[in-house]
């Protein structure tokens, strides 16, 4: 395994989930998206984790991460 001086393996795999995973999308919200994400956010309320485990269709763009989704509404 490499090694990364000053950084432990929970910091690496957060990093990886949230900023470095290529199928994640970092461009701007579409208002397709906005309208589902609000929607979800109605059913669930503040349970970030399950909104996004929301199945999503092929025809839908890459995903985006969770913090991002909360980032997003705040």
């Amino acid at each position: 395994m490499t090694e990364f001086p000053g950084r432990i393996g929970k910091q690496l795999r957060e990093r990886w989930n949230h900023e470095l995973r290529p199928d994640i999308t970092k461009a701007a919200w579409t208002p397709d998206e906005e309208v589902k994400l609000v929607a979800e956010h109605r059913r669930c309320g503040n349970s970030w984790a399950d909104i996004a485990r929301v199945p999503r269709p092929a025809s839908c763009p890459p995903a985006r991460v969770p913090c991002g989704a909360a980032g997003h509404l705040r």
